[in-house]
């Protein structure tokens, strides 16, 4: 699938929809709501962007189980971008688990607040944005957590290095 899977906050929805149809109207697009529409993976294939929420991820992972699962875990998507991305900052939220099993080429986050305070909210971005080896929990708090609390200056530097890559800054 060369297609774009934008996950976004249920609030924000109609609003992405309508600045997509707006603002690139040559772009074809789906809004999943979950297991319960029948949709196969190679339904998204015939779309340029897939829209859906964190709380339909959320549902596909509750109702998934083992007979079923997510038909957005079946794709090998372009581009996944996370609106809010907040919203992953636990590696074991539903959400996270789902996304981190979902294969793409490149995935974007958004955030007005990537990090809620502490270093540790980092880790679900890591895991969804697939940045090794820092999303891995153990390595992470190992070689980064623990010894940024600590003080020492090169977890800070490395923290430094890390967010250089994998942030853009908009003011």
């Amino acid at each position: 699938v060369r297609a774009t899977l934008l996950i976004v906050p249920q609030c924000a929805l109609e609003l992405w929809k309508d600045n997509i149809f707006r603002h690139a109207p040559h772009l074809s697009v789906m809004v999943y709501t979950g297991i319960d529409q029948k949709i196969w993976a190679l339904d998204f294939a015939a779309h340029d962007v897939v829209l859906t929420t964190y709380h339909t991820l959320r549902e596909d992972e509750h109702t998934g189980g083992v007979l079923m699962q997510s038909p957005l875990v079946h794709c090998d998507w372009w581009r996944i971008i996370l609106d809010k991305s907040q919203v992953v900052r636990t590696v074991v939220s539903a959400q996270s688990l789902l996304i981190a099993r979902m294969t793409r080429q490149h995935a974007w986050c958004t955030s007005p607040r990537p990090l809620s305070g502490r270093l540790s909210s980092l880790l679900g971005l890591l895991e969804v944005l697939d940045f090794d080896p820092a999303r891995e929990a153990l390595v992470f708090n190992r070689s980064l957590l623990r010894p940024y609390e600590l003080g020492s200056y090169y977890a800070l530097a490395r923290v430094y290095r890390i967010m250089q890559r994998i942030m853009w800054r908009s003011s």
